[in-house]
């Protein structure tokens, strides 16, 4: 039965993309980087400024979300120790009656 398989995937696939033909009998993702012409002519034009620009950028965005995940782990802590006094003080008004 994988014979079958193969040889149905080499006369669907070309030559030239066996590997990933190898692949397909698999499910999983393909994380290769892709390779295109406009993106191999980007990376070409790009100085060592872009680089550090690009690397600078990458620290910028993970100290937001460093400080947005932050901020909504405090307002979680803040609205679990306000919903616990409101609890614990409508507990007490109604044992105090």
């Amino acid at each position: 039965m994988l014979d079958a398989f193969r040889s149905a995937v080499k006369r669907v696939v070309p030559p030239h993309k066996e590997y990933f033909a190898q692949q397909q009998m698999y499910e999983s993702l393909d994380y290769e980087e892709m390779e295109n012409q406009i993106e191999l002519a980007e990376q070409r034009k790009a100085t060592r400024r872009d680089a550090f620009i690009h690397s600078v950028l990458r620290w910028i965005i993970m100290f937001v979300v460093g400080v947005l995940t932050a901020v909504v782990a405090f307002s979680i802590d803040m609205m679990i120790m306000y919903a616990a006094n409101l609890k614990f003080g409508w507990i007490k008004r109604s044992i105090d009656l």
